[in-house]
């Protein structure tokens, strides 16, 4: 009867997995389209600001005598400014929206499944106790009675989230 349970549980936590990983590949490829917008967007920044240094140089060329070389380099170090405001402002946005999506996807492939969650980790938690009872009988009485708070401690959380 446990193992079925066990079976079952397990089958479920796959599923739940499977469901995650699913919205996490998904979120992938939403993320690759946004920073393909975003390198779209960057590399035209890059070739308006290429093209202002060009036209720039051209002028310098050009007019030799009388060109005003100090308010060109403030204009260049301006737009460079803006450039680089311009691309760390898509950066923070990325980052906004990935991690969004992420607590998004997250929060959805486990609605209502937060008990069956808790439950499978309690599970694993007792696994873990049983299987390691032997050490806790080899253990100096001080360390036992870490190990046994620190047991109950974790049976009373799980008892609160269940109530």
């Amino acid at each position: 009867m446990i193992n079925q349970n066990d079976k079952n549980i397990n089958e479920k936590m796959k599923q739940t997995m499977d469901l995650i990983n699913q919205k996490i590949k998904q979120g992938t490829n939403l993320i690759n389209t946004q920073i393909s917008k975003i390198s779209t967007n960057i590399n035209s920044i890059s070739n308006d600001y290429n093209t202002f240094k060009k036209e720039t140089s051209q002028n310098i060329k050009e007019n030799k005598t009388e060109f005003k070389t100090k308010v060109d380099v403030l204009s260049l170090k301006d737009r460079q400014d803006t450039i680089k405001i311009t691309l760390d402002l898509f950066k923070k946005e990325i980052n906004k929206n990935v991690i969004e999506w992420t607590n998004k996807e997250i929060n959805t492939a486990t609605k209502d499944k937060e008990r069956e969650i808790l439950m499978n980790l309690w599970l694993e938690e007792l696994k873990e106790i049983t299987d390691n009872l032997e050490e806790f009988k080899n253990m100096p009485a001080k360390d036992f009675k870490i190990s046994v708070k620190e047991i109950l401690l974790t049976i009373e959380s799980f008892q609160r989230k269940f109530k």
